[in-house]
């Protein structure tokens, strides 16, 4: 497979996924890693282009995080901000 198919295929799973849930950048990153993008040049275009389709949204993946965990799992505040910084999300994406 050439790289130019390799792209497109890895964007067009990292898309497929998105669909499904909600994912943050650092969650998508490590997903192109296990499935082999081979340069950082390359991630970065697949992100780029998942944000600019809006399959990724920071403040998007913040809310829905906060919400799910607070509701089903009664995590707190202080939790639910310390586990969103740990997956390197902007503040402020984690404050709004």
């Amino acid at each position: 497979m050439d790289e130019k198919n390799e792209k497109e295929d890895l964007l067009q799973r990292a898309q497929k996924i998105c669909s499904g849930r909600e994912y943050c950048i650092s969650d998508i990153t490590s997903l192109l890693d296990r499935w082999g993008a081979k340069d950082e040049k390359t991630k970065s275009r697949i992100i780029n282009k998942l944000i600019e389709d809006k399959f990724l949204d920071e403040e998007r993946y913040c809310r829905a995080f906060a919400r799910d965990h607070f509701t089903y799992s009664q995590w707190g505040k202080v939790k639910i901000t310390m586990s969103l910084k740990a997956k390197n999300i902007p503040a402020p994406a984690i404050s709004s």
